[in-house]
């Protein structure tokens, strides 16, 4: 009798989870049809951002705290010739490619010593998008301290490793697409670190806090 009580317990529990994640995604999307700003591609003046291709991807796609956490920068390297999870279970948890070595590129990443995160070689093969049914080679990118991560480090870290370990491979110019950042953009070109490429952008990070500080309804 323990035992079932407990596994009733277990159910519960679980159907609990089930339902907060659907709750939260329903909010999420009807905060998205509620919220107009922006011009959409082919729209005509703003619309709601749920019109937006890349909100409508995200809410698609994005099924974990963690990818939303990973998001900001991983996403930035899609429009590149590297699958970031598109067509797994894990989209953005994961990237790699045919021309990539998961294991030597996880173990310069590990050998920096990034804060809050960890690389895993892996190989994995996406029903969707960039390299559908092709095995591809890559990287597990593993949060392992939420607060200390910071996405977007991580992402121009990953930028840099792939331009120094694979300068003939990696599609560099077509981070642009998203990045469109013509001096981040020259930076990963030249072989900076990203120490250097934080720098050159840290000014301008500090004026949009500075800008966007008297529209903060929360502080």
């Amino acid at each position: 009798a323990m035992f079932t009580m407990m596994n009733y317990m277990r159910l519960g529990v679980g159907a609990q989870g089930v339902g907060l994640a659907d709750r939260s995604y329903q909010a999420s999307v009807k905060y998205a049809r509620d919220r107009v700003q922006g011009r959409a591609p082919g729209e005509k003046g703003r619309v709601a951002i749920i019109r937006h291709p890349d909100v409508r991807r995200s809410l698609m796609l994005m099924r974990s705290l963690t990818q939303a956490t990973l998001y900001p920068g991983i996403g930035l390297l899609e429009t590149t010739n590297l699958s970031v999870g598109r067509g797994t279970d894990t989209p953005f948890e994961i990237i790699g490619a045919p021309w990539l070595d998961g294991q030597k590129l996880a173990a310069h990443l590990n050998a920096i010593n990034i804060t809050g995160v960890r690389f895993i070689p892996v190989r994995f093969k996406p029903n969707a998008s960039v390299f559908k049914d092709e095995q591809v080679s890559g990287i597990n990118i593993v949060i392992t301290d939420r607060r200390a991560f910071n996405s977007f480090k991580t992402g121009i870290e990953i930028a840099t490793a792939l331009r120094k370990l694979y300068p003939n491979d990696w599609q560099v110019d077509r981070y642009a697409r998203l990045l469109v950042n013509a001096d981040i953009l020259a930076a990963v070109k030249r072989g900076d670190s990203a120490e250097t490429i934080e720098k050159l952008v840290s000014p301008k990070i500090t004026e949009f806090n500075r800008r966007k500080a008297s529209y903060l309804l929360y502080k």
